[in-house]
């Protein structure tokens, strides 16, 4: 069932209109990466504790807090009461939106946020959370969102995928859950291959050459939290488990399509669609897009990592 703001919200008719509240504090975090800076103020010494864990060399001394040179992260507090109790669904962390032409709102356990699109990106995050072991999780989820509207923003897309290096280039592997993103990564990272993720990887598309930035978010491999490393793309890989390996091309507007369904948040905002699939449709212009078909060892990487391995196989071993 999809989640309303009435499943998080007490009283979700008083939802804030504007971008305004009372701070948790008056601590500064300046963060480094995809998208950014991002320049996040109103923090509680304890919230501003709990994220440098998180974000590790990500978070700079200083920042141009100026109009176009970062994205202004505004944290309010709000009382524990404003919020419903959590309720997870089969485990579940799910979230509620509400699209707009020139905002996204966003709510979920203890927490509010909204994002103001336009000429500059402004952003707001009411939150009662304090403590390193929730609040890391609101901040995480709301940031989450902020960082695939600014990439979209920017002629590119958070993507989930895993990443990795091979040779200084990076080869992307998406697919749905199960598909075996952590897995790639995972048998990758110990076969000596650099892992940017096994979750989400920043996909840009600048002056037609593609690149994949590292992002502080991961899955099962757990959270990288240096500073953001960007990588020329390669190849792109729609990940399905196999007895061998091997790589069948994929049309483009297959492509598109899967594509699409593998950028979070942003492509179920209707007002933002026909951009995501501009944004795609280049990148795959721009870069092969093949079905993986891949045995649990680290073999698919002698085929994937080659120009001349389109459409062969290889067995396992």
């Amino acid at each position: 069932m999809t989640k309303t703001h009435a499943h998080f919200i007490r009283y979700p008719e008083l939802f804030p209109g504007r971008l305004a509240g009372e701070p948790c504090g008056a601590l500064v975090a300046n963060i480094d990466f995809s998208g950014g800076p991002y320049h996040v103020h109103g923090l509680s010494a304890g919230q501003r504790a709990a994220i440098d864990p998180a974000f590790g060399s990500m978070i700079i001394d200083s920042v141009a807090v100026a109009t176009g040179a970062c994205v202004d992260v505004a944290v309010f507090r709000s009382g524990s009461f404003d919020f419903l109790p959590p309720v997870f669904d089969r485990g579940v962390y799910e979230l509620a939106f509400t699209y707009e032409t020139d905002s996204v709102s966003v709510s979920g356990p203890s927490f509010m946020g909204r994002i103001q699109l336009g000429e500059t990106t402004r952003a707001a995050l009411w939150t009662s959370a304090d403590t390193a072991h929730e609040f890391p999780i609101v901040f995480e989820n709301f940031f989450r969102l902020l960082v695939a509207y600014r990439l979209l923003e920017g002629r590119g897309v958070l993507l989930h995928s895993a990443g990795i290096v091979a040779n200084g280039e990076a080869l992307l592997m998406f697919g749905p859950s199960g598909a075996g993103k952590s897995t790639v990564a995972r048998l990758s990272q110990a076969a000596g291959y650099t892992v940017l993720s096994d979750d989400l990887n920043a996909l840009s598309l600048d002056s037609g050459a593609l690149h994949v930035a590292q992002v502080p978010f991961a899955g099962d491999l757990g959270r990288v939290a240096t500073r953001c490393v960007r990588v020329p793309l390669r190849r792109i890989f729609r990940l399905k488990q196999a007895k061998v390996h091997g790589t069948t091309p994929l049309g483009k507007a297959e492509s598109i399509a899967m594509l699409v369904a593998a950028a979070p948040f942003v492509n179920s905002d209707p007002h933002r669609a026909d951009t995501l699939v501009g944004v795609i449709a280049d990148i795959v212009t721009s870069c092969r897009v093949e079905s993986l078909c891949f045995a649990k060892d680290v073999g698919f990487m002698s085929l994937i990592s080659s120009d001349s391995a389109q459409g062969e196989r290889v067995d396992a071993v």
